[in-house]
């Protein structure tokens, strides 16, 4: 059974599919409703780097590594907004990078713990059951 498909357009800025008639003749082609279309340019490049940031960073609570360099890239943009979305973006990576490094080593200071704990006299080959 084939999917059903929408009518009217996708809307990128506000991300809604509408229907024609809220999309002006050249709005069609640039997948922007009349609404978005009397945003300011400022409002509609922020809109845009929001949505490529939202497509590098996918459903990842850490930056990948090869879209670091686009996120850093950004904080150097002329628009404030876009370098404080880019400096949040940064430092909520940076936390939870710490988080899972000291996550990790608590876990690895518990095998050790757990590893020193056992008696190695009492082990002898034979009783090993594979």
């Amino acid at each position: 059974m084939a999917k059903r498909r929408r009518p009217g357009h996708y809307c990128w800025s506000c991300r809604r599919h509408k229907p024609n008639e809220k999309f002006s003749g050249r709005g069609h082609g640039r997948h922007l409703c009349r609404e978005c279309a009397h945003l300011g340019k400022d409002e509609l490049e922020f809109r845009s780097i929001q949505n490529d940031v939202s497509r590098a960073m996918r459903d990842h609570s850490l930056v990948p590594r090869k879209h670091r360099g686009f996120i850093e890239g950004l904080l150097a943009h002329s628009n404030a907004r876009v370098r404080d979305l880019a400096q949040n973006i940064l430092e909520h990576h940076a936390n939870v990078k710490a988080q899972l490094i000291a996550a990790r080593q608590a876990r690895e200071a518990e095998e050790e713990r757990l590893l020193l704990e056992l008696p190695d006299a009492e082990l002898d080959y034979d009783d090993i059951p594979f």
